[in-house]
């Protein structure tokens, strides 16, 4: 009884602990620094992963006079098991990727990274970074540049990244904070030119392919390598592009050496040196209110509209599916149908209903499906559907329409009013005497195909009937056999007739 009660006892507490332990699991931190040297103007980058939860979390960054602390991002849910020499390790959480940049060279202690998920707070080991200033040996230059700096909201804007070298370099660390805004800023890559050469570099862990070329500058020859981005910004106000910076080895003569085997060598002396662009503060301006046409749906660049037509001869009331087509430069993802309904030309001849569908983009252009249906025999061509748009180079609105289409509808056919059957109260109804008949009924319709004789068979009952009277009749046999066969008399009689029989 004893060994009963502790063995239950366990079982007991094996559980409560399993439940507990999932009820209140503890979330933990831990943070990954890219570099503990940070130049000035350059930017470094850590990396907090959140294990335990991926709900009602809220990052708290580090308030240090001389650094700046920024979030790169939404935070990335992950959830993964690694197994290494039989060791299990699992994540589940959030990873969120922070920039840190410095006003001021110095050694700075930093805390920790502070979040507070479920009502609780929770901070990450503190870490030590060393702020030096830049110093620059070499002819090394990094310059990022845009196509603009005023913009309106969907405007693309071209960044260009070009990098200087004049040194025979042995590795580099490339860094470029706007990549790490891929996603909202709908980041993406300008093709180089056929004729340049091409070299893949690392950028922030990425592949990227630069165009290589030679540069004059102040009389010295640079090799140039060069990548151009097209980004879109989506919301109004400033936007800040950090610096691009490069932290390279270079060559810079040679020392002596102890090689494996014990021997005095004269090896590669290598010399670390770092470049950063400048800043760009970009002003994103957003489209105005005033002066905007009813019929403007979001579209903001410059375009051409075409209409076609899937039937050009049709009767009053049936359908004619229009295509309409919208092509130039901008963004398709934000143009929205054209409301025809919201067209007097169209109300005056079509029965209209708007569709809303999602237009479907096709390269340099957004095709959208709408379906009319014609009034009257009147009318004679499907008229211009009205579109506009914001041109950003402009700064105003401008509507534009397609071509007319002309189409032939044909008239439907009406019942004349001799043809019109209606209902009086005063008028009796005819009574009409039917008669019974042995091959069928009798009917008053005249047209040859409109009924035919239904004459009923009598052969159709046999059809009916076999299934269940087979059915019943099996049922009874065997019940027959079984109630005989538990019958031991007549078993035993069975028996003996045989065995006299032999």
């Amino acid at each position: 009884m004893h060994k009963q009660i502790s063995f239950k006892s366990l079982i007991i507490f094996l559980l409560s602990y399993l439940i507990s332990t999932t009820l209140f699991a503890s979330i933990k931190l831990e943070l990954q620094i890219s570099d503990s040297t940070l130049y000035l103007g350059d930017e470094i980058t850590l990396q907090l992963k959140v294990d335990g939860t991926q709900k009602n979390v809220k990052l708290k960054l580090p308030q240090i006079e001389g650094l700046m602390f920024r979030q790169m991002g939404r935070p990335s849910a992950s959830s993964q098991t690694v197994i290494i020499n039989g060791k299990v390790s699992s994540f589940s959480g959030l990873v969120y990727t922070i920039g840190v940049s410095a006003a001021q060279k110095g050694n700075y202690h930093i805390p920790g990274i502070e979040i507070e998920a479920n009502g609780q707070s929770y901070v990450s080991k503190s870490f030590e970074i060393q702020v030096k200033k830049s110093g620059v040996t070499s002819n090394m230059k990094v310059k990022l540049d845009t196509s603009m700096k005023k913009v309106y909201i969907d405007q693309p804007v071209v960044l260009t990244l070009k990098w200087y070298l004049q040194d025979d370099i042995a590795d580099y660390k490339f860094r470029l904070p706007i990549l790490a805004e891929r996603d909202s800023l709908k980041l993406s890559l300008v093709e180089n030119s056929q004729n340049s050469e091409i070299t893949e570099l690392s950028v922030d862990g990425f592949k990227i392919p630069f165009s290589r070329s030679t540069e004059s500058i102040g009389g010295e020859e640079y090799g140039v390598y060069t990548v151009r981005f097209e980004f879109v910004p989506s919301i109004a106000g400033s936007l800040k592009i950090m610096p691009a910076s490069v932290t390279a080895m270079i060559r810079s003569g040679t020392q002596l050496k102890k090689d494996f085997f014990g021997r005095t060598v004269r090896a590669p002396k290598l010399k670390r040196i770092f470049a950063s662009s400048e800043p760009i503060n970009l002003e994103v301006l957003a489209v105005p209110l005033e002066k905007r046409p009813e019929t403007y749906t979001g579209a903001v660049g410059s375009f051409n509209i075409s209409v076609k037509a899937d039937n050009t001869q049709v009767k009053v009331g049936d359908p004619i599916e229009l295509t309409i087509q919208i092509n130039g430069e901008g963004r398709f993802e934000n143009i929205d149908q054209p409301l025809l309904s919201e067209q007097p030309a169209f109300n005056a001849g079509f029965v209209i209903v708007d569709g809303l569908q999602p237009g479907d983009i096709q390269g340099e252009s957004i095709e959208f499906k709408q379906i009319i249906r014609p009034k009257h025999d009147g009318v004679t061509e499907i008229p211009p559907v009205e579109f506009s748009y914001f041109n950003p180079k402009t700064g105003s609105f401008k509507i534009i329409a397609s071509q007319p289409v002309p189409i032939k509808v044909l008239s439907a056919n009406r019942l004349k009013e001799e043809e019109i059957v209606s209902y009086k109260e005063t008028v009796k109804p005819e009574v009409t005497n039917y008669t019974k008949s042995k091959s069928g009924i009798n009917s008053n319709y005249v047209f040859e195909d409109a009924l035919i004789t239904a004459a009923g068979n009598d052969y159709w009952g046999v059809f009916l009937l076999f299934p269940p009277l087979t059915f019943l009749t099996v049922l009874a046999l065997t019940s027959r056999r079984r109630r005989l066969n538990a019958d031991q008399s007549l078993v035993r009689a069975k028996s003996a007739k045989s065995s006299s029989h032999k």
